[in-house]
């Protein structure tokens, strides 16, 4: 629970554990958050990355707007010293997603600086971080699509 209060710091009245819906397209659950049962926002959790050494589980957070209140990782196994670096428990570099969305990044932007994005590579880990940001866009994708639905 702790996890998914940081990817959703928004002000919510609802009991937010128990407003959930399972998306299989996602692999995952979504918790829906309220204010005087106005919707507000959605964690995801897990979203599945890829990563050098396995699956990355993240939880994502997203507001009404589609844009992100937090990604953070839930379970990662990651090489020390190298992949690892993708956790906010060993650096900053997942928050650089905060308050991000499709119509404030361009697209090309979604992508490690190697490759031409706006997040940093990792030095020596680039797989690790391309995998998170590969999984944070889709979510965002999937609630462009299905907002209203996700809400219901």
């Amino acid at each position: 629970m702790r996890i998914i209060e940081e990817v959703m710091p928004l002000n919510y009245n609802n009991i937010f554990y128990k407003d959930t819906i399972d998306v299989a397209e996602l692999s995952a659950t979504v918790y829906r958050a309220r204010r005087d049962k106005e919707s507000i926002g959605l964690v995801f959790m897990p979203i599945v990355a890829t990563g050098y050494n396995g699956k990355i589980n993240l939880a994502i957070g997203v507001n009404y707007e589609g844009v992100l209140t937090g990604v953070r990782i839930v379970e990662q196994h990651e090489t020390s010293g190298l992949g690892d670096g993708i956790d906010q428990n060993n650096s900053d570099w997942i928050l650089d997603f905060d308050k991000r969305s499709l119509s404030n990044t361009q697209t090309k932007a979604w992508a490690v600086m190697r490759d031409g994005g706006d997040f940093d590579n990792l030095s020596g880990a680039t797989i690790s971080p391309r995998g998170v940001i590969n999984a944070v866009k889709l979510t965002l994708d999937y609630y462009a699509t299905y907002r209203t639905a996700l809400y219901q």
